[in-house]
């Protein structure tokens, strides 16, 4: 299968959830920019996590991933599991606000100086 990737802002990363001694998972929700935005969940597991660990919410990535699917008791499902994930622009912090200059007063006085 080809590789496939999926570009967005991270929506928001959820706590790590221990399942087994051998299996630990978690989770990370990604918006799409799109016409219609989607809100797509992939999940990272075990070593995998470790990929997460300086993403914040806000954050443009890009997100490598494996479609898995699986049958129980004749239910199917399918996961997305991430195995890259890929920094593309932070915009998780607040910009500065740019410092605004006043403009010269007009009127009767404004040839006056401030002082």
């Amino acid at each position: 299968m080809s590789e496939i990737s999926l570009t967005g802002f991270i929506h928001k990363i959820l706590p790590e959830q221990k399942i087994s001694d051998t299996f630990t998972k978690k989770e990370l929700i990604i918006e799409t920019e799109e016409k219609y935005p989607q809100k797509v969940k992939i999940e990272f597991i075990n070593s995998g996590i470790n990929s997460l660990m300086d993403k914040k919410e806000g954050q443009q990535v890009k997100v490598c991933f494996n479609v898995r699917g699986r049958e129980w008791n004749e239910k199917y499902f399918v996961s997305l599991n991430g195995w890259r994930i890929e920094l593309l622009a932070d915009t998780s912090a607040e910009p500065e606000p740019e410092e605004i200059m006043s403009a010269p007063e007009t009127g009767p006085y404004s040839d006056e100086l401030p002082f």
